[in-house]
């Protein structure tokens, strides 16, 4: 992450964040947002929500980097033939 930031102030939203893990591996100047279904331990810059239902936000905040690690086969999402 740190070849991405640089010295600059980034703010980095973590899709399906499950614990928050990674928010422990940034380094300072990456702010860490996450949103996921069921957030453990509350606090102001994680969300909990359905990504399925909600659309995928942050109280109108932009953010400079979006992940998703893990995220996809979770999701339950079957594909349909044409």
């Amino acid at each position: 992450m740190q070849a991405i930031a640089g010295s600059r102030e980034l703010d980095l939203l973590d899709v399906g964040c499950g614990p928050a893990t990674l928010m422990h591996y940034l380094p300072r100047n990456v702010h860490y947002y996450g949103i996921d279904i069921a957030i453990q331990d509350p606090a102001p810059n994680l969300r909990e929500a359905d990504i399925l239902k909600e659309p995928v936000g942050f109280g109108g905040r932009t953010f400079d980097i979006a992940v998703a690690q893990g995220l996809f086969e979770y999701m339950g999402i079957t594909r349909t033939r044409r």
